[in-house]
């Protein structure tokens, strides 16, 4: 069935069960697309995804296993198909100065660089932080930006130009420390309040 998906940037992504996203959203037969003069059998792909994220440019990226699909706004055209064989992806976020960052399941961070030969770029963040569920850009008090994550451990806030991070796990004896060791959403509100 079809429902909605909201996204980290508030806006909402229709969702389609897998059997209507073939139906409806592909128009496929046979689970056969043609893309750019090849035909792709999704069923290489595990079809079943996970996420689905709408970008600035309202495009749809659905996020599978190991794969990401790029779609148009209307969810009529495969735009680009991009495909990995060591991790799963799990989160996506385009940041205000448009670049992507994807999180995954025992991989943790990437910059995912669609236009380059090798377009996921690993982030480091630390080993241990291996799961990436969230991830937002937020402003801190100094208007420095970061890019937010919400990991399986804890929080944390990456440099989006050098990198650098700051980790943010639960202390018992501070008031305003994190709940819990893992985040599974970071959210920043439209009055740049960030919520987990």
């Amino acid at each position: 069935g079809k429902g909605t998906d909201g996204n980290v940037d508030g806006s909402i992504v229709p969702y389609y069960s897998q059997f209507n996203l073939l139906k409806k959203g592909l128009r496929l037969q046979h689970n056969i697309i043609n893309f750019r003069s090849k035909q792709i059998n999704l069923k290489d792909f595990q079809l079943s995804y996970d996420h689905l994220y709408k970008d600035r440019k309202n495009n749809v990226w659905i996020l599978g296993n190991q794969w990401i699909l790029e779609m148009d706004s209307n969810m009529q055209q495969l735009l680009n198909l991009y495909k990995t064989d060591s991790f799963g992806i799990i989160s996506m976020y385009q940041d205000t100065e448009m670049n992507y960052w994807v999180g995954t399941f025992l991989g943790g961070l990437f910059k995912f660089r669609p236009q380059d030969a090798q377009p996921f770029q690993p982030i480091h963040i630390p080993s241990d932080a291996s799961i990436v569920y969230s991830i937002t850009e937020w402003k801190d008090k100094e208007n420095r930006r970061w890019i937010v994550t919400g990991t399986n451990k804890g929080m944390i806030l990456i440099n989006p130009v050098t990198y650098q991070n700051k980790s943010f796990l639960p202390e018992r004896d501070k008031e305003f420390s994190i709940p819990g060791s893992e985040v599974s959403c970071v959210f920043v509100d439209r009055q740049n309040i960030l919520w987990l």
